[in-house]
């Protein structure tokens, strides 16, 4: 789900960026994604108190970091296409480039 959060944000991006969405559009987008971030974070959480393992435990605490990152990275993008401000443009990018090394590695994908 993570990736398809990150994936999601993406196109939306691209849609935003290529004036396929309007700015309204990716307003109504961005939350939706944020909330079903946050709600799979939530879940995850609950799962600490299970008795995990603790190499299982290590990889629901690097989940809910993603998907921390992701809710932020939704956020983000939405201030950005709201303000059209380079500092909400920069915010955008920190997460985006902090976030997908963090699937990456977690999912194993060499970059």
């Amino acid at each position: 789900i993570g990736v398809m959060a990150d994936g999601y944000v993406g196109v939306t991006v691209n849609g935003e960026n290529h004036r396929i969405y309007p700015a309204e559009r990716i307003a109504e987008l961005t939350p939706e994604i944020a909330l079903m971030c946050d709600n799979c974070k939530t879940r995850l959480e609950a799962l600490r108190d299970v008795g995990l393992i603790e190499e299982d435990l290590a990889v629901v605490n690097q989940m809910i970091e993603i998907y921390g990152l992701l809710s932020r990275q939704a956020q983000a993008l939405e201030r950005f296409v709201e303000s059209n401000a380079p500092r909400d443009a920069d915010e955008f990018e920190r997460i985006r480039t902090t976030v997908w090394p963090e699937i990456a590695g977690l999912l194993g994908i060499e970059e």
